[in-house]
């Protein structure tokens, strides 16, 4: 075993309990009601180990769909971290009844997968693609899980925008999501060529009929996975297409509001300079009575525009 590289072997027994073994030397006389999933991850030499040796790892992760007699072997990028970034990729090699994953660092996707269905399991009596494809499943929920967390953001922003409230400028987060959301359409299309060519009627000659199922219904959930994800790209758009209209629409309050203002200085003003205006009025033989009332006519003009000013608003 190269340094650095961590193996673990699991059985599924269909007659008994899944458990954990030695890494076997031999898979040729694996029986039917059984299934060896060896797991590698750590950065190892390149090759493989039994029974997936031969098989060079830097070559089948540049893609592609590398199929034998007796065995098949991929490779898909793990499921991003927060940021959205992913560095790493899983390889699996399928046999008749046995599964090699390998990664360069443990994954989080096995772990859980073998903490929720190892056991006394039904797993033993699948074959080694039908594993596989329920492996390939649980990975593609690990990408649901990150757009479920955009779209929970996005409901929140989107209850500020409508009430208003929303504290800090909303382009930062929308651009944020928009990325996120984006890597993820990356993402999620790197496996676009592994999946059609595991979906081809002439995929494998040793692939049975039902195997052929789970391949399809496996296509079939890959498509859904990338339809979420355009709906998730639009609901970013959405959300900023809402904030710009809500932006838009603050707008025109304000400008009704400094209309009504403007009207009513300017009434005020036009009031001022018809008083200033250099020729006597009877109005003003009294002094101080008409300056007070021409000052409480301006004040009333203000009160008058400042209550349309509100009531429109």
């Amino acid at each position: 075993m190269p340094k650095g590289e961590k193996v673990k072997a699991i059985l599924f027994d269909a007659n008994g309990m899944d458990r954990e073994i030695a890494p076997l030397a031999d898979v040729a006389h694996i029986p039917d009601k059984q299934i060896y999933w060896l797991i590698v991850s750590g950065q190892g030499a390149g090759k493989l180990p039994h029974p997936a040796d031969g098989i060079d790892r830097a070559a089948l992760r540049r893609g592609g769909v590398v199929v034998s007699d007796d065995r098949f072997c991929f490779s898909v990028p793990v499921a991003p971290n927060e940021g959205g970034h992913s560095e790493d990729a899983m390889i699996l090699v399928v046999g008749r009844n046995w599964l090699v994953t390998c990664s360069d660092a443990p994954l989080s996707l096995t772990e859980r997968y073998l903490e929720h269905d190892t056991g006394e399991t039904l797993k033993g009596s699948l074959t080694a693609p039908a594993l596989a494809v329920s492996l390939l499943l649980a990975h593609f929920d690990e990408f649901h899980t990150h757009l479920s967390a955009i779209e929970e953001k996005l409901d929140a922003l989107d209850e500020q925008v409508f009430r208003s409230r929303q504290r800090h400028d909303p382009l930062n987060t929308l651009a944020v999501l928009r990325r996120r959301a984006a890597r993820l359409r990356g993402l999620v299309a790197q496996h676009r060529s592994t999946i059609a060519a595991l979906d081809r009627p002439d995929f494998g000659p040793a692939v049975c009929e039902e195997d052929r199922h789970h391949l399809t219904h496996l296509a079939g959930a890959y498509h859904r996975l990338v339809d979420t994800i355009d709906r998730t790209r639009d609901a970013v758009l959405s959300s900023y297409d809402l904030y710009a209209t809500r932006v838009a629409q603050n707008t025109n309050r304000l400008l009704q509001r400094l209309t009504v203002i403007t009207v009513g200085i300017g009434l005020i003003g036009a009031l001022a300079g018809i008083f200033g205006m250099n020729f006597e009025l009877a109005l003003f033989k009294g002094e101080a009575p008409a300056f007070l009332m021409v000052v409480a006519g301006m004040a009333a003009i203000a009160t008058v525009t400042l209550f349309m000013a509100t009531r429109r608003s």
